[in-house]
C-alpha cells in the first residue's frame, strides 16, 4: 500500500543530489546530497562518492552542515 503524499513527506522525505562531477577517468562521480532533518528542521549537505553506475555510494563528509563544491 502506498503512503499519501503529505507536506511533511515533501520536506523531510526527499533527498536532492546536485553538482555531480565525473572523475577524469570516468570511473566515479562525486556529488552533493542535501536533506532536511525532521527533528531539528535543519537542512544539511554532504559530499558523496559513487561508481559511474551509482553503485558503491559512500558519504565523504561527516561534519558541517553545508558541504559543497566537489571537484576532482
Amino acid at each position: 500500500m502506498t503512503q499519501p503524499l503529505t507536506p511533511e513527506a515533501l520536506v523531510y522525505g526527499f533527498k536532492t543530489a546536485s553538482d555531480a562531477q565525473i572523475a577524469p577517468n570516468g570511473a566515479r562521480i562525486v556529488y552533493v546530497l542535501t536533506s532536511t532533518d525532521e527533528s531539528s528542521q535543519k537542512t544539511s549537505s554532504h559530499l558523496w562518492l559513487c561508481d559511474r553506475d551509482g553503485a558503491n555510494a559512500r558519504q565523504l563528509t561527516q561534519s558541517g552542515q553545508r558541504n559543497s563544491g566537489p571537484r576532482w
